[in-house]
């Protein structure tokens, strides 16, 4: 109808002018990226209505393709290579997630669909090379590592490692890159075991590292015990970056976030002094911030977050009159479990969801306890056997066939 007309038309020109603050190619211009682009959206939106599609969705798709296809990007890419990983970022990392309209089982199988579907559109609007190119980008299959095919048919082996990059000023798994911040932890026998090189970790750190592209919050969801908090501490850790962990409840207040007038120490009574909370410390020194338990915070804190989260990047305190803004090298990361799993858990309203780039954190799988169970027990020799869990997952009967 005309109102849908119109809505369309302004969502294209607002892409549009995205798009066009920098030429996106010498030999592409914006409008065969924003063809493609918008299509998808459409497409998608019809193929999951659960799933709202905002224009905040939408532009951040675009951005991350201007963004990638600059010169001096640390990251950057070709046109079709940064239309996929835009709509992955955007739309399909966070498919499994709550609000996401897909439940987590089916996650993997309409994520595919949707990838099938984009690669027609980017082959129609940009060639099929381009296409195969921006497709053939290194994302292993969940246990496809591990799988020792020329052996026994039912056994996994332990997987390699999956690369990563690493130099003196960035970190990252192609192709995304982070700067390195400036913490160097050189205690690595107190460091938490964590390796990111396992194929499911690794696949999970991407999609992370993907969103770490753009100044958007992020938002990691999953079960309980897959890894939301260690993925971002390890992360962090190798990067060189600091990140200072906050635990969220429904008694959190915002004053503990920003901080508060508080009793001078060794004082005269009623003496009072302002001491910074957490998050306001956190931001003032540069540094990542965790979230955790994101939906058991109260709608006082969610309020609160508002403007550091959205475009205005900045921070008010009423109680000293100033507003605080947020360094470039200072990122929000909040982890939750999903609503269904532990009590007191809400839905977090969709226009704050909206402010972040959702990612859904997959469980483990067969390869990955081998490559930890190997990483833990060296002196071990592990190999686990099951026809069955391939497809479905299931517990695995790992066992160990000698000592070395």
């Amino acid at each position: 109808d005309a109102r849908s007309a119109l809505v369309a038309a302004r969502r294209r020109q607002c892409v549009a002018a995205r798009l066009g603050r920098r030429a996106p190619s010498p030999t592409t211009d914006a409008e065969t990226i924003v063809e493609p682009l918008l299509d998808f959206v459409e497409w998608f939106k019809a193929r999951i209505p659960r799933r709202p599609v905002t224009l905040r969705d939408t532009l951040a798709w675009a951005h991350f393709v201007a963004h990638s296809l600059r010169a001096d990007a640390l990251s950057p890419l070709s046109p079709a290579t940064a239309l996929v990983h835009g709509a992955r970022l955007a739309l399909l990392d966070g498919l499994g997630a709550s609000g996401s309209g897909v439940p987590a089982r089916a996650a993997d199988s309409v994520r595919t669909e949707c990838n099938e579907h984009l690669r027609t559109l980017v082959a129609g609007a940009l060639g099929n090379e381009a296409a195969c190119e921006a497709f053939d980008d290194g994302v292993p299959v969940a246990s496809a590592a591990a799988i020792d095919d020329d052996d026994n048919g039912d056994e996994w082996r332990v997987a390699d490692s999956l690369p990563l990059e690493q130099t003196d000023s960035t970190f990252g798994i192609a192709p995304f890159r982070i700067a390195r911040g400036a913490v160097v932890d050189d205690d690595d026998d107190n460091a938490e075991p964590f390796s990111i090189g396992a194929p499911t970790t690794w696949r999970n750190c991407r999609r992370v590292l993907r969103a770490l592209q753009l100044r958007r919050p992020i938002l990691l969801e999953g079960s309980p015990g897959v890894g939301k908090t260690s993925l971002v501490t390890a992360l962090a850790r190798a990067s060189g970056h600091r990140v200072v962990r906050i635990n969220l409840s429904e008694q959190t207040d915002i004053m503990d976030l920003l901080g508060a007038e508080l009793p001078i120490e060794d004082g005269r009574a009623g003496q009072f002094e302002w001491r910074d909370g957490a998050l306001l410390q956190a931001l003032k020194a540069g540094v990542w911030v965790l979230l955790d338990e994101m939906n058991l915070a109260s709608q006082s804190v969610l309020e609160g977050l508002n403007a550091c989260l959205d475009h205005r990047a900045t921070v008010y305190v009423p109680e000293l009159g100033r507003s605080f803004e947020c360094p470039s090298t200072f990122r929000v990361f909040a982890c939750q479990n999903p609503t269904a799993q532990g009590g007191g858990r809400k839905g977090l309203p969709k226009s704050f969801v909206n402010r972040f780039a959702q990612v859904h954190v997959a469980p483990l799988a067969a390869a990955d306890l081998l490559l930890v169970l190997h990483r833990s027990f060296p002196s071990l020799a592990w190999r686990a056997q099951s026809s069955t869990c391939r497809a479905a997952r299931l517990p695995l009967s790992i066992s160990i066939s000698s000592v070395i």
